[in-house]
């Protein structure tokens, strides 16, 4: 009686601890699934932006074209970096590899960055020429000048990567890397900009009124991914995961825009146009953590 009684407990014993290593491991012995995930990440976004202008300017008087000059230039860089937190949903699928625990898989994520990139009163210089038109335009003068914008603006609102994965799986973890397209959803917007120009000695504003640009645009870059998920249930698991992604330069053309002054130095009144483009590249780095729900196949 006493024997039964021992190997009963014994039993009891067994089977006990392999319910509980069963909730620690993985989902089952399916070697396909999908899975979804809600969580949020730490990011730092770096934002390099330089902007270019170009200008024609005509100055009149009494009808007549006394003057006739166009300039060009570009920025200093303008670096930014800032720090957000934001929601993150992902949706992902692995499939091992017949008999073995190393896997292959996709992951698809969503987050909103929302970060602002702004740069105040940062002149654009510009070097060009002009000609005389009352002596014929046969002789041209260098000059300087600048343009400069009340601000220039970059918006980083939403960044999209589709990962293609390899892991490998362990008693109730796994450990993964993977690669692939980012796309981010951006806002190029410069306000209030005005053209600016240095002959003999004197600055003078080249226009009554500013121009200003507001774009939307978005920019496919490359992103890599280093992971490792812990399984707490057959079918539930966190995933914590570092995520690099970063574009190139994107250029914004943005349309010429008309300038023009009423009153000169010289009496007269002056007309053209004017255009600033922006040109930026991003880097999101993301420490991420997700919930998710794991589903066989």
């Amino acid at each position: 009686m006493l024997k039964l009684k021992i190997l009963g407990l014994s039993v009891c014993a067994l089977s006990t601890g392999i319910a509980f290593s069963g909730t620690m491991g993985p989902i089952s012995d399916s070697t396909r699934s999908v899975y979804v995930g809600l969580g949020g990440g730490f990011n730092s976004i770096s934002v390099n932006n330089k902007l270019y202008a170009f200008g024609i300017s005509n100055t009149f008087q009494l009808g007549a074209p006394t003057y006739s000059g166009a300039a060009e230039g570009y920025s200093n860089q303008l670096p930014n970096v800032q720090t957000t937190f934001s929601p993150q949903v992902q949706v992902g699928f692995q499939n091992y590899f017949p008999g073995r625990k190393e896997y292959w898989g996709l992951k698809g994520t969503y987050q909103f960055l929302n970060a602002h990139a702004v740069a105040y009163n940062t002149p654009i210089a510009q070097y060009g020429a002009y000609i005389n038109l009352g002596t014929g335009g046969l002789a041209s003068s260098a000059f300087a000048g600048n343009v400069l914008p009340e601000s220039a603006q970059v918006t980083t609102n939403h960044q999209i990567n589709l990962l293609a994965l390899m892991g490998h799986s362990f008693s109730s973890s796994d450990l993964y890397m993977g690669a692939g397209p980012t796309l981010l959803g951006m806002q190029s917007k410069i306000f209030n900009a005005f053209p600016f120009a240095n002959i003999d000695g004197v600055t003078t504003s080249q226009s009554d009124l500013p121009v200003s640009y507001s774009r939307t645009m978005w920019v496919v870059g490359g992103a890599g991914q280093l992971g490792m998920t812990y399984h707490f249930s057959p079918t539930w698991f966190l995933d914590f995961n570092y995520t690099y992604g970063a574009t190139p330069y994107k250029t914004v053309k943005n349309p010429l825009k008309s300038i023009g002054k009423r009153q000169v130095p010289t009496g007269g009144s002056s007309t053209g146009v004017l255009v600033v483009n922006s040109s930026q590249s991003v880097a999101v780095q993301t420490f991420a953590i997700t919930v998710n729900k794991m589903f066989g196949l």
